[in-house]
């Protein structure tokens, strides 16, 4: 495979072999620089050169070598091939890499090209010279890329070397696909130990298990009439005739064809002689043969005939020929598609071909698949827990009216009436705010459910206020009774109104700002607002934190003497009232952390939890009334 020696022999052949003889055309070679080279200098002499067996996509370049034609499948001719097969099982993303060869930058040049234009996105591509140092990485990279679909183009030994690495780095099995590039059919990797591969040969074969390659179909067509009226038993019988028991060529069949497809374009130019439309071809020189090299190109264009390794056929330069797909399957190839040029899919359902295998059992993913799914509160456990927000709200009117109706009493007025008003407010308000939790994606418009967002987180915190304010409120005054040091005016209802008002316009403060700054709405992550419920979580806790220091001291809670703060003799409702709030926001602030990915059982537990402490409060300020 040297150019030169090639050049030399060409011009030794034009100059001195073939003085009494003219060439037409020339046949040959296998090697894919030597073919190069040779199809540059045949148009000086106006000669065609027609290849058995080069596979390089440079010599896809059809203005550069205008006067080539070849029978072996070009790289770049299975592209489609290799693209139907991606596109059967559903991927649409792969990854490449390839040794750092220009016949394999070629070829990756245009799988990227084909691939772009029928949507199919190279995540990464690379290329390497020395595996040794630089394939760990770039594996490693295409691992982090969560690239499952891995296009590579090697050499036998770089092979070795690549699935090694990927066996070290888990990049195998059921999670990930190989397809090779380069017409692999030889069960390189049982020569495990060449090359310095740390892997063994069990190790190799586990990595490369389930692996694709797409190659040209060099076979023999059965029972159908082929070029020259013959059968493929008939070519079998003259092979072994003229070699014996010698095995055949990987290039038989394709050189026969291509000794054919010279006979039958020089034939049909030859008719065209004999017809009056062609000069005679014996009586012209080289320089005379533009006209008629023209003719043989055109000819061999249109050309179409079944030979012994396939249908015949050209696109430019290159054969249109049959692909074959293979898949590695217990350490064998296996023939598991079919491709045709005509087709736009490849056939599964051929006579010879096998069941595609996946080490999982199923088709892999080309990449990790996030499916979203829209977790919403159950609607029995909404509709329950309405009935008895209902209720609850039912529950603290009766309270309310109650409260209003008897306001003049003395016993009555002793209990803090507009305090106690204003907590059966605050019960109502969060009563309704439990219903507001259950109303979700389910139910409420994209326009609709920023509103109800930042209506709940309103109506909570006032709820919250309102009620454990007033509780808060009458605990104070309470506790001012007991550590006041002179006889002094009480705290009056006014004063404690406006402290629980100041709670308030806090709560609003900061509900607005979150609204503006942060604005509500449907999002996959939401980050921002914990900084907002942090917020609320400080103030709120400070505020209990407050109350439950500056209480009246336990050992003379149990003997109040003034029945209007003593409710009962087991019971000091305020005191209990505020210690039960702070019991149960803390449960429903533990529970919506914990249990935030589980919709319907965060919101009936904290539906629960704040019907139970919102009803006790109620109860325990009215019920001993």
């Amino acid at each position: 495979c040297d150019p030169g020696v090639a050049t030399d022999a060409f011009y030794d052949f034009i100059y001195r072999k073939s003085k009494e003889t003219r060439l037409m055309m020339v046949m040959g070679s296998a090697c894919g620089e030597v073919t190069k080279t040779i199809a540059e200098i045949v148009p000086y002499w106006n000669l065609l050169l027609i290849s058995y067996a080069a596979t390089s996509p440079a010599l896809s370049e059809r203005e550069k070598y205008r006067t080539f034609f070849r029978l072996a499948l070009g790289d770049s001719a299975l592209n489609p091939a290799r693209r139907m097969l991606i596109k059967h099982f559903g991927w649409d993303k792969v990854a490449a890499l390839h040794e750092d060869l220009e016949s394999m930058s070629l070829a990756f040049n245009g799988i990227s090209k084909d691939f772009s234009a029928h949507g199919i996105v190279i995540k990464f591509s690379t290329s390497f010279k020395d595996p040794t140092v630089e394939l760990p990485g770039q594996l490693k990279d295409i691992k982090d890329l969560d690239a499952r679909i891995i296009m590579v183009g090697l050499t036998e030994t770089a092979a070795r070397q690549v699935f090694c690495e990927a066996y070290t780095q888990g990049m195998y099995g059921s999670r990930y696909v190989w397809i090779l590039v380069g017409g692999h059919k030889r069960q390189w990797w049982n020569d495990a130990r060449q090359d310095g591969v740390q892997c063994s040969q069990s190790q190799l074969a586990a990595a490369v298990e389930g692996a694709f390659t797409v190659v040209d179909f060099n076979g023999l067509p059965e029972g159908s009439k082929l070029v020259g009226n013959s059968t493929s038993k008939d070519f079998l019988e003259a092979y072994f005739r003229a070699n014996g028991s010698q095995p055949m060529s990987s290039y038989a069949t394709s050189s026969y064809d291509t000794v054919w497809t010279i006979a039958n374009t020089i034939r049909s130019v030859l008719i065209w002689e004999k017809n009056g439309t062609a000069p005679l071809l014996h009586q012209l020189c080289y320089e005379d043969m533009v006209a008629v090299n023209e003719m043989f190109i055109d000819t061999m264009e249109d050309l179409e005939f079944l030979g012994v390794s396939g249908p015949v056929s050209f696109k430019g330069s290159d054969r249109e020929g049959i692909g074959i797909v293979y898949q590695i399957q217990g350490g064998n190839f296996s023939q598991v598609a079919l491709y045709q040029p005509s087709s736009t899919s490849l056939d599964f359902q051929c006579d010879t071909c096998s069941q595609v295998l996946w080490q999982g059992g199923k088709v892999p993913r080309d990449e990790q698949v996030i499916v979203l799914r829209l977790k919403t509160v159950e609607k029995y456990v909404f509709y329950v827990s309405t009935c008895l927000c209902i209720g609850g709200v039912i529950l603290a009117a009766i309270f309310l009216t109650y409260n209003l109706y008897h306001g003049r009493l003395k016993f009555i007025k002793l209990s803090s009436p507009k305090l106690n008003n204003v907590a059966v407010i605050g019960c109502m308000l969060v009563y309704t705010t439990v219903v507001m939790m259950g109303l979700d994606d389910a139910i409420l418009t994209d326009d609709a459910f920023p509103v109800v967002c930042s209506g709940r987180a309103f109506l909570l915190a006032a709820g919250f206020s309102l009620a454990f304010g007033a509780m808060f409120a009458k605990t104070f005054r309470v506790h001012q009774i007991f550590t006041r040091t002179h006889h002094g005016l009480l705290i009056q209802d006014t004063q404690l109104l406006v402290i629980i008002g100041v709670l308030l316009a806090v709560d609003s403060v900061l509900v607005s700002a979150w609204v503006i700054v942060d604005p509500m709405g449907r999002q996959v992550t939401n980050i921002t607002r914990e900084k907002w419920l942090a917020a609320f979580y400080v103030y709120k806790g400070r505020a209990a934190d407050f109350r439950c220091l500056h209480g009246p001291p336990p050992g003379r809670r149990r003997h109040v003497k003034i029945p209007a703060l003593n409710d009962s003799p087991f019971f000091f409702s305020p005191g209990l009232n505020v210690y039960n709030v702070v019991i149960m926001s803390v449960s429903v602030v533990v529970i919506s952390n914990i249990l935030s990915s589980q919709p319907t059982l965060v919101y009936a537990m904290e539906a629960a939890f704040i019907l139970l402490s919102t009803t006790v409060t109620l109860c325990l300020l009215f019920v001993p009334k």
